[in-house]
């Protein structure tokens, strides 16, 4: 079973993304380095790469070793901001 977002559902997680992304971006700009955590799943031909703190933005990667260097330029594209201006780590495992 798929889990579609109702058209309400959507419009309320798209602005509460936009809070996070400009509070993000507030951050940086007063020097904070903020931390997003990194899931993945294996979608059978790729590695779908999330990001907790951004749900509904994702990309796929062809491996694990471009895990961390996709999310990176995932959020930097995101947010408009340099890519080293955040930290990016897996997200602890969920038990």
């Amino acid at each position: 079973m798929r889990n579609y977002l109702t058209a309400t559902a959507y419009r309320q997680a798209m602005s509460e993304q936009g809070r996070v992304i400009e509070a993000a971006r507030r951050g940086i700009d007063r020097g904070e380095r903020p931390v997003f955590h990194v899931v993945t799943s294996w979608d059978g031909s790729a590695i779908d790469v999330r990001i907790l703190e951004l749900p509904l933005v994702h990309v796929f990667v062809p491996d694990e070793s471009r895990v961390l260097d996709g999310a990176r330029e995932l959020i930097a594209r995101t947010l408009s901001v340099d890519a080293a201006s955040f930290a990016v780590q897996s997200a602890p495992e969920r038990t």
